[in-house]
């Protein structure tokens, strides 16, 4: 199996919860042919985010393509941000095959309801994901995302019987929006899917989870949970309000404090931050994480670090680099934990707007 992600947080994100049925999840940088070889899960970030509609759905062929003999799935953003309507129109074609779309993600308060995903109740274009600097949601629901980008034949099912009700009939450019309010509607959908071996899955990690566990018919493991140890370097590059005010928590609790830029250098202590602030290009401008980037390697070069902790899709790109990933698990939704091949440092990794303020002061009070 191999899963398509936008970003490198979203890929480890849904190595994390692929890994609860059967790990390791291996998470690799964007090639021109995935190292994916039968028996294994690969997840590849794409990096498509923050590119052209047009070239984020010509990677997502081209990969797909390239794996004729693997069953390929695509992962999507939570709040819809991102190409991933571009990306779906691609898959299904290149499989020609109908596709279903699964946007929610219930464990962190994420649904979709009469065909519009809703963020804890609210609408999320209405939310953060609406004001986003680069990638502004515009739109709520996923079948209008879908329509601009050229999809014809968009239906919304309510639920798994709809679904399958529809898939009986759909034609090979069909695309269904699915309802999912619970974990139990999710795995309703994902056993449809699994029975199906005519349809495109693109969902939320959690979707994608409940569907890969659906068709290899595998118990869920024992949740995993790594001792969380100092010293700790914790890398936070995401502008997103959730994820500055988790860097004030982390200060609140005496955790040092290094912005990237300043000219004042903190001094390394075993429980660490390094912050990125707005460059001067603004929002947006990629020296944000390369500085950052370039930060954390020396910090990593100059200090051992029992754990390595980032937060932000392009932070964790850009830090990580072409390093691939092992993914064993998730420490809490959305938060997964793996180590680097070649150092064997524990990486967790976190989306910018993910959980709460003391989100990441928690990984360590927890396994204290």
């Amino acid at each position: 199996m191999v899963v398509l992600a936008d970003d490198r947080t979203g890929a480890l994100e849904t190595a994390g919860a692929l890994a609860r049925a059967a790990r390791p999840v291996l998470v690799e940088p964007f090639g021109p042919s995935p190292s994916h070889r039968p028996g294994r899960t690969t997840v590849v970030d794409m990096a498509t985010r923050h590119r052209s509609s047009r070239e984020a759905g010509e990677r997502a062929a081209r990969l797909a393509s390239a794996l004729p003999d693997a069953v390929v799935l695509l992962k999507m953003d939570s709040t819809l941000r991102g190409n991933w309507a571009s990306e779906a129109l691609a898959l299904g074609s290149v499989r020609r095959s109908p596709t279903m779309i699964v946007a929610a993600f219930p464990a962190v308060g994420r649904t979709c309801v009469d065909g519009q995903v809703l963020d804890h109740g609210t609408p999320v274009a209405s939310g953060p994901a609406g004001v986003d600097p680069r990638n502004p949601v515009t739109t709520s629901r996923p079948d209008e995302l879908l329509v601009a980008v050229g999809a014809g034949d968009v239906i919304r099912c309510a639920d798994d019987a709809e679904l399958e009700a529809w898939l009986a009939v759909a034609p090979p450019d069909g695309i269904a929006v699915c309802d999912a309010s619970t974990e139990a509607d999710l795995v309703a959908l994902g056993r449809v899917w699994a029975r199906s071996d005519r349809v495109s899955f693109v969902g939320t990690a959690a979707s994608i989870a409940a569907a890969v566990a659906a068709a290899t018919g595998e118990e869920t493991m024992a949740e995993s949970r790594p001792p969380v140890r100092l010293p700790a370097l914790v890398c936070i590059g995401s502008l997103h309000p959730a994820a500055r005010r988790q860097a004030a928590v982390l200060a609140e609790h005496g955790w040092s404090i290094e912005t990237a830029g300043a000219s004042d250098r903190a001094d390394v202590t075993d429980h660490h931050v390094v912050l990125t602030r707005v460059p001067p290009g603004g929002i947006g401008d990629p020296r944000a994480a390369t500085a950052l980037a370039d930060i954390v390697g020396r910090r990593l070069g100059e200090h051992r670090w029992n754990t390595l902790v980032v937060v932000g899709g392009e932070t964790a790109a850009a830090v990580l680099g072409e390093r691939s990933v092992v993914v064993g698990g998730l420490l809490a939704p959305g938060i997964p934990w793996g180590h680097l091949g070649d150092r064997g440092t524990l990486v967790i990794t976190k989306p910018g707007g993910f959980a709460g303020p003391d989100a990441i002061v928690r990984l360590f009070e927890e396994t204290a």
